[in-house]
């Protein structure tokens, strides 16, 4: 992990924020544990993209949230990962990252099915 954070409050819930949070492993037992010592069930994952200031919200089991995240910083070139979070007003878990590739749509809407992330239609329905 070696990734140093401070924790502190913000919209309601614990976030904690650092220089580059990624550590060696593109944040994911950060993130792990994070969720671990604040956990929700039900709870989705937002990605704020740092650099276009826009967010990604991602329909996934919180189980898979941690690979998620180190697939899509890896995917985005994503560095750094400045801050996790909780969000009680959008019942999510979010991850500020500076995505650089362009592969994902900020903003956008996204659902995790068969490993893979699949863009939603604003009526629900999964886009090709």
């Amino acid at each position: 992990m070696c990734a140093m954070y401070e924790e502190s409050t913000q919209w309601g819930g614990t976030i904690w924020r650092g220089d580059d949070l990624a550590g060696f492993d593109a944040g994911r037992s950060l993130l792990a544990k994070f969720i671990e010592e604040h956990p929700h069930d039900g709870w989705t994952l937002s990605i704020y993209n740092t650099l276009a200031e826009a967010a990604a919200e991602i329909d996934c089991p919180t189980g898979e949230i941690p690979q998620i995240v180190s697939f899509v910083y890896n995917l985005e070139h994503a560095a750094p990962m400045t801050f996790i979070g909780e969000n009680p007003l959008t019942e999510s878990y979010v991850v500020g990252m500076y995505c650089t590739r362009g592969r994902l749509d900020f903003p956008g809407i996204y659902r995790a099915e068969d490993g893979k992330l699949k863009p939603v239609s604003l009526d629900n329905s999964v886009r090709a």
